[in-house]
């Protein structure tokens, strides 16, 4: 049974939800303050009841500890504090729940806060093996520091809730976006490695362009693997986003792959919304080739 971690600051309600929910969700109801892992939830909600400001506190710390992982959070909100709704999107929320619980509408929430973004399909490796393999060989080139994928899946939203990240437009066979993003400590950390000097030595300006060249190298590895395939892709000049909660615009209907890796303990991760002309082609074109590369594709 998939499990909900509810976090409340009055027992009551994870009560009245758990109710609602029960045979169809595990819960675990916790108070503020004391989740120190997120596990294997398939949602969090976060409940306000008398504080708001201790809520949204909540959720940006929660949200750090789900480090990328597709975790999606809600909150649960009165009439009266409707305006908290939206501050805590700015900061990791996924959406909202109205009290008093109707179970309908709570059931159509979490439905559609645990669905993947765009058309859930099939993943070709050959379009994301080569940002995956990139990302490797950049961060260890250029940092000297060991790093490894840890997990890849499809995203429930277009959110990156790091706080720095690396845009790059792909167009060509393939086009769309890829983004790299990482947590402020670990973006002063890498870039500082890259150039050479201390944390403290660094502005923002200096990390910008630090994360902007990275973005740049790992997109560029990619074209280079996937330059005279059905995959081939020119790149744009790179653009870098700060500030914790934001949002990346991508074209809508397409799915989002999300690859995270650790850096000496330390997660981060690239988002890749790409589509390619052989996707779009019409099925009938593309049957045999289909067939040819199944092996070569995976379900995410």
């Amino acid at each position: 049974m998939r499990k909900i971690l509810f976090i409340t600051d009055t027992f009551i309600n994870g009560r009245t939800f758990g109710s609602i929910l029960k045979g169809q969700y595990a819960i675990d109801t916790v108070k503020y303050g004391e989740t120190k892992e997120v596990g294997d939830y398939c949602a969090i909600i976060c409940d306000v009841e008398n504080d708001g400001e201790a809520c949204l506190y909540e959720i940006g710390r929660v949200k750090k500890l789900t480090a990328f992982r597709d975790i999606p959070m809600l909150v649960c909100i009165t009439k009266q504090n409707k305006v908290i709704a939206r501050d805590a999107g700015e900061i990791g929320a996924a959406g909202s729940i109205l009290k008093p619980f109707d179970p309908k509408t709570l059931a159509e929430s979490l439905a559609r806060a645990t669905s993947p973004v765009g058309t859930k399909s099939d993943v070709n490796m050959k379009i994301v093996m080569p940002f995956v393999d990139g990302t490797v060989q950049v961060i260890e080139t250029m940092t000297k520091e060991k790093t490894s994928r840890t997990s890849m899946f499809l995203k429930t939203n277009y959110s990156m809730f790091g706080d720095a990240s690396g845009v790059m437009g792909i167009t060509g066979e393939t086009e769309g976006v890829v983004v790299v993003t990482f947590h402020r400590d670990l973006a002063f950390h890498l870039v500082a490695k890259m150039v050479g000097c201390g944390e403290d030595d660094l502005s923002v300006e200096d990390v910008n362009d630090g994360i902007g060249e990275i973005i740049n190298m790992i997109a560029g590895s990619a074209k280079k693997t996937l330059s005279g395939t059905d995959f081939a892709f020119d790149i744009s000049l790179p653009t870098v986003i700060m500030g914790h909660g934001h949002q990346i615009a991508h074209q809508r209907n397409v799915p989002v792959i999300v690859i995270v890796f650790d850096c000496n303990g330390k997660p981060f991760a690239i988002q890749l919304c790409v589509t390619s002309s052989d996707q779009n082609s019409p099925k009938e074109e593309h049957a045999e080739n289909n067939k040819k590369n199944e092996q070569e594709t995976v379900q995410v």
